[in-house]
């Protein structure tokens, strides 16, 4: 027993010390851009909320990551503006705040690394094997994933919400669904994982199905001020992405579809899985 704990002690340190290794990597990268420009949308849609215009990503859909680059620009201007009571002053400060803010975006970013830093520890919290949590940080760091995770897009932030709704699922049904719903209104595909949720044998549940929805209409309101073009913008996105790519080869289109509808199948396959063994094959 006494070896058992300490195998299980050096395990939990030697993990905490591969996050803090990630933290301190995540953070010196605030200050880039890693890859594309989307990031700088990204960010902007904070800036857009704050503003109460509808973010540009809205397709995204950015859900709580959105909240929280909004947030830190209410806090920047009450800080600021604290003591101010004339309300020309106010909205004059207010101006002044959003414009350092779109100069330089780099807070904004840092806001998000905050929040994920959290998420990152309350699933380091709840992962009590580290297996899953080690998994997760490995995906993370291989080329060309690592520019996702670096960069504020919603895909990390999505993914890590994602995992805590899993590790609940078992334990708190609506926490876990709760938390699957922010997942979802990080990133609308991470709907079709709904599946790997549902604890035995998939049965259609209205409840679990309302739940998600509802938590996903509180999060990304501005989604559905026109749900059906954000829904084409994803779908276009899917069908464009192999002409995005450099592919030596026919049929790329084809084999992204197909590859898709495998994907889905398997997810749908796992809730129809009662063996663990198989389950845990069908994850991988």
């Amino acid at each position: 027993m006494k070896n058992y704990l300490t195998k299980k002690n050096l395990s939990n340190l030697g993990s905490f010390i591969i996050l803090l290794f990630f933290l301190a990597s995540y953070y010196l990268k605030v200050g880039y851009i890693v890859n594309d420009r989307d990031e700088i949308a990204y960010l902007i849609d904070s800036l857009l909320l704050a503003e109460g215009i509808q973010p540009t990503m809205a397709h995204a859909p950015g859900g709580l990551s959105v909240w929280i680059g909004a947030i830190y620009i209410l806090i920047d201007f009450l800080t600021s503006n604290i003591n101010s009571l004339n309300i020309k002053e106010i909205f004059i400060g207010f101006d002044l705040t959003l414009y350092e803010n779109y100069k330089d975006l780099t807070n904004v970013k840092l806001s998000k690394f905050f929040f994920n830093t959290i998420l990152l520890l309350y699933f380091f919290y709840l992962d009590k094997k580290k297996l899953l949590f080690l998994s997760f940080l490995t995906l993370y760091l291989i080329p060309p994933i690592y520019e996702i995770t670096f960069a504020s897009k919603p895909y990390f932030t999505a993914t890590l919400l994602f995992f805590i709704s899993f590790l609940h699922r078992d334990k708190n049904k609506v926490l876990s669904l709760i938390f699957f719903g922010f997942a979802v209104a990080e990133r609308l595909e991470f709907f079709l994982l709904i599946f790997l949720i549902s604890n035995d044998y998939f049965k259609f549940n209205l409840r679990y199905i309302f739940i998600v929805v509802i938590t996903f209409l509180i999060t990304s309101p501005w989604f559905w001020l026109s749900p059906l073009q954000n829904i084409k913008v994803l779908i276009t996105a899917i069908y464009k992405f192999p002409n995005t790519i450099e592919l030596n080869f026919m049929f790329s289109e084809l084999i992204s579809i197909v590859v898709l509808i495998f994907f889905i199948f398997l997810i749908v396959l796992y809730s129809f899985l009662k063996h663990n063994k198989f389950r845990f094959y069908n994850l991988i």
